[in-house]
């Protein structure tokens, strides 16, 4: 998961999930990367990240790190989970599909928007599909091969894309 930990990015539900894999799972539990510095409405989410025997060894915090860091971890990842209530733009997930990653997201416009019908999409709110689709992508199964397959269809927005939504709505102002 990238980005900045606040509440709107939802990392509460990936971490009691975790919490519940490690107890049912132990060694065999993948393991969680977070990469974003902390923000802020999250107290519970650094309580967890801080004091949560359950997580350490299998959820790894990295606050600030470079680029080339960053894609590293995103290049060897099994997907990118992106469980946000909000999301201004969603660049973690263009980057993940560019770099052939797949992303499994919260069923918002704006994803929809930048990325079609490739990402699994999910409620915010279900904790039951998060587990399910988590479980299932650590494995090679149809979902992710689906994914797979239409990864090399994306086509990241550009600002000449942007501008000419721009342009057909501003003889409308």
């Amino acid at each position: 998961m990238i980005g900045t930990i606040e509440a709107r990015k939802n990392h509460l539900l990936l971490l009691h999930l975790w919490e519940r894999l490690v107890r049912e799972l132990g060694q065999a539990a993948p393991e969680l990367v977070l990469i974003g510095q902390r923000g802020w409405e999250a107290d519970e989410v650094f309580a967890l990240l801080d004091h949560s025997p359950l997580l350490r060894g299998h959820v790894r915090e990295l606050g600030r790190c470079d680029d080339a860091t960053m894609l590293a971890w995103l290049d060897g990842a099994r997907a990118l989970l992106m469980p946000s209530f909000i999301e201004g733009f969603g660049i973690p997930v263009i980057e993940a599909l560019q770099r052939g990653v797949p992303v499994i997201a919260s069923d918002l416009p704006v994803f929809r928007e930048i990325a079609r019908e490739i990402p699994r999409y999910l409620d915010p709110r279900d904790d039951a599909g998060w587990e399910a689709a988590i479980r299932a992508y650590c494995g090679d199964t149809p979902d992710r091969a689906r994914q797979l397959a239409l990864l090399p269809q994306f086509r990241a927005p550009t600002w000449a894309d942007h501008f000419a939504k721009v342009d057909g709505w501003l003889p409308r102002l």
